[in-house]
């Protein structure tokens, strides 16, 4: 049993440069093909995850997963994969001296149809007990020693059909799960065959054990005086681990694994759900709201005309109203398309932004349907209020302008890292590879180029990284500067860059709270008498702190336009 959950089907062991080839390294193991092997019907998933095997009575996964073999015995063999390391200038001797014998007393051989009945019993077993804890009361299945044990058998389960994973927090619930190996003495654990002829007999003192564990397919049986196997003094696991399986806390696990059963925080009046999975394209239709005026340095960028096809890009300005009717054309050109994966990039980032794990408020206060909306020039400001209620910025240098850049706008066929799980799932990335598998191949360069030139006149970017587009982090890394985080110094926030070129320093001009609250404040001051009597207030970006606002200076203010988002802070 241990040895199963240690190594699935094989063995590998360090030989230190011993025996007659000096080989180093020796790995056996059995292979059936079944992540390649597809069914009509069957699994949707590659692996069974802890939120999977909690819910199902038996979990929709183990079913499929059962079909699966069932149909794969009877059309897939089973192989044996054999590596061995030996120096490159012993390679010609040992292919010419190796010899198959030298495994086949170690390694048990049977037909197909055992190994493919095993995995199903083995699978059977383990979904007959996640099933009985999914009727148990809550109570039950929410106590620690039941969630290991589910941990365990979803661990056990994905070994059916995937290698076994040996990072840290593998190895700590296997330290929960598994049984020690070598606790049981090899004369106990398999029995000496009185065949003579057989190869158990070729071994007194039992069958061999190798470090690393092996898989046996033999009749054998543990005797009645043998003493039983011992575990290790461990029930729980690390909360590393428990995060590294179930995707969550503890303190979160009853509202992510059983949701179900528990009822939903309310969220603020200010939370906004963050976009998970793919995002959505971008509206194009003429929205009927209005963000806030763009305070600040403004960088005004050009409209895209048309891109040479000669491999040079080339951007003219186009100040005709977007307001008119588009041109119809069969195919949209390459400036359209240049346009259209800006604006949605935009529209992505957005609707990408996360929230705060503790807060019932979001970072950003447009919703998804309005972040829909959102074009590349709407983010042409340095008032950052426009779209954040708390963000914490940066101003980077030249060289991690450009790094980020790179980040954003992917190199084409560069595998992008497996943690990245932002950045993939964003429509505007899609839509840049897509076009450049149908460019020319000389044409790639340039529009990569024209598009990294587009961002690099950017006021600001989201402070990205190769993993992800977004972040969060209040503690600067050793090669990071400090970020400064508004308009609350400690409560941290999405990280954005200031590019190095632009002038000026982010603003922060918060809106009121609505047009009554404006008013309201006019009529008390049309109803004073003295205008001295009006206590101090500080309208930000219009007159210094702590003077005194006259009756004529805010009927001016109120009457221009687009000038509702300010701050009035009074005692």
């Amino acid at each position: 049993m241990s040895s199963c959950i240690e190594q699935l089907a094989g063995f590998r062991t360090a030989l230190l440069s011993v025996g007659i080839d000096l080989a180093v390294y020796l790995q056996a193991y059995l292979s059936d093909k079944t992540q390649t092997y597809h069914i009509g019907g069957g699994i949707n998933f590659r692996a069974l995850s802890i939120m999977m095997a909690l819910h199902g009575n038996p979990p929709i996964f183990c079913r499929n997963l059962l079909q699966v073999l069932q149909d794969a015995s009877a059309v897939l063999d089973v192989l044996l994969r054999i590596e061995m390391r030996v120096p490159l200038r012993r390679a010609p001797l040992a292919l010419q001296q190796f010899r198959r014998t030298t495994l086949a007393i170690s390694i048990a051989s049977f037909p197909r149809r055992v190994w493919w009945d095993y995995k199903q019993t083995r699978l059977f077993a383990a979904t007959y007990l996640l099933s009985y804890l999914n009727t148990q009361t809550l109570t039950i299945r929410r106590r620690e020693s039941t969630e290991v044990m589910v941990f365990g058998l979803t661990f056990l389960i994905n070994a059916l059909s995937h290698r076994l994973d040996d990072d840290s927090s593998a190895r700590d619930l296997i330290r929960c799960i598994a049984p020690l190996t070598n606790d049981i003495a090899l004369s106990t654990l398999m029995r000496r065959n009185a065949d003579a002829n057989s190869q158990l007999a070729r071994y007194p003192e039992g069958y061999p054990w190798i470090p690393g564990g092996i898989f046996i397919l033999r009749d054998f049986s543990l005797p009645p005086v043998s003493d039983p196997p011992r575990f290790y003094h461990v029930t729980e696991v690390s909360s590393g681990t428990y995060f590294y399986f179930a995707n969550c806390t503890r303190e979160q696990a009853g509202r992510k694994l059983y949701k179900q059963y528990y009822k939903e925080q309310a969220p603020g009046a200010k939370w906004v759900p963050q976009r998970k999975g793919m995002t959505v394209a971008r509206n194009q239709q003429p929205r009927e709201f209005d963000l806030a005026p763009q305070e600040g340095a403004i960088i005004r960028l050009p409209m895209f005309d048309h891109v040479n096809l000669d491999g040079t890009a080339e951007i003219q300005q186009d100040n005709e109203s977007l307001s008119e009717a588009p041109v119809e054309r069969d195919e949209p050109s390459m400036g359209d398309s240049l346009r259209t994966i800006l604006d949605q990039m935009a529209s992505d980032w957005m609707q990408k932004l996360g929230n705060a794990s503790k807060s019932k408020s979001s970072y950003c206060f447009i919703t998804q349907p309005h972040r829909q909306y959102i074009n590349v020039a709407d983010l042409n400001s340095l008032n950052l209020e426009r779209f954040f209620q708390q963000v914490q910025y940066r101003r980077v240098s030249p060289e991690q302008w450009n790094k980020i850049i790179d980040v954003l706008i992917w190199e084409y066929n560069k595998p992008m890292p497996k943690s990245n799980t932002q950045q993939p799932l964003c429509l505007y990335h899609g839509m840049y590879l897509s076009l450049m598998d149908g460019a020319p191949p000389g044409m790639r360069d340039s529009i990569r180029a024209t598009l990294q030139g587009e961002l690099r006149k950017m006021p600001w970017l989201p402070y990205s990284r190769s993993d992800r587009i977004w972040i969060y982090e209040t503690e600067p890394r050793s090669n990071e500067g400090p970020f400064r985080a508004i308009p609350h110094s400690k409560n941290g926030g999405p990280r954005i860059a200031i590019n190095p070129k632009t002038i000026g320093h982010p603003s922060w001009v918060p809106s009121a709270q609505n047009v009554a609250d404006i008013e309201e404040l006019r009529r008390e001051i049309e109803e004073s008498s003295d205008a001295e009597d009006v206590a101090p207030m500080i309208v930000s970006g219009a007159i210094p702190f702590g003077a005194q606002p006259t009756q004529q200076f805010i009927g001016e203010l109120l009457s221009q336009p687009g000038r509702g988002r300010f701050m009035v802070d009074h005692e």
